[in-house]
């Protein structure tokens, strides 16, 4: 019940992220290792703000590539991309350069997300924006009414929307639309993760309840 009454009651994903973040801002977000966690609130912030980024003059990105690991910050870039409902493409770092050049090439992104360290996969070729995934702190000041409304701009309700594609080894590709993150609900999360498209579902389903997911510093 709790899965229909959701996906007929709030229809694009910006929505689901704006009541979610309000629904469960004082729980814990990520769990860093120790003491040290991120609330909903404070993950807030630092998603919104890499969405008004990626949004420079007002224009919405297609399709944005990040290169995934459990960081926060690859975790915030992933949550930032669909906040504004454009597709997440997402690649593993251990996919060789000539895999990386073929998932780029096919999915022509707009912005690329990833680390200092693995700029050499990029192909000289690359048509996009790179941003550095950098371990930045939590920011917390920004305008409130302005996130707001970012955060409420419709999207395409279409059940098959594409959010997100995930790429591993050997370029296997696999896709997760609306009614696939619909599925992901209630669904038990993993601790270890064999492929990228394990850790995608969990990440979804994590922020839909509102649970923590483990992140690496």
């Amino acid at each position: 019940m709790g899965k229909k009454n959701l996906f007929k009651t709030i229809y694009s994903l910006p929505e689901i992220f704006a009541k979610n973040f309000q629904k469960f801002a004082k729980k814990p977000a990520m769990i860093l290792g120790g003491d040290k966690k991120i609330s909903y609130n404070d993950m807030r912030w630092d998603v919104f703000k890499t969405s008004n980024i990626l949004r420079v003059g007002g224009k919405t990105p297609k399709s944005v590539a990040i290169f995934i690991d459990d960081s926060p910050q690859a975790i915030e870039s992933f949550y930032s991309v669909l906040a504004i409902g454009s597709k997440a493409a997402l690649l593993r770092y251990d996919m060789s350069k000539e895999e990386v050049a073929a998932a780029l090439k096919n999915e022509k992104p707009e912005a690329v997300f990833i680390r200092a360290a693995k700029m050499d996969l990029l192909p000289q070729e690359l048509n996009a924006v790179v941003y550095e995934i950098a371990n930045n702190d939590i920011l917390k000041k920004r305008d409130k009414e302005e996130i707001q409304k970012r955060a409420q701009e419709a999207v395409d309700n279409s059940q098959e929307k594409v959010l997100a594609v995930a790429y591993s080894s050997g370029n296997k590709r696999s896709e997760f639309t609306r009614s696939d993150l619909a599925k992901m609900i209630g669904k038990k999360e993993k601790k270890s993760y064999g492929s990228l498209v394990e850790y995608v579902a969990n990440l979804f389903n994590a922020f839909i309840k509102g649970r923590p997911v483990q992140a690496n510093l």
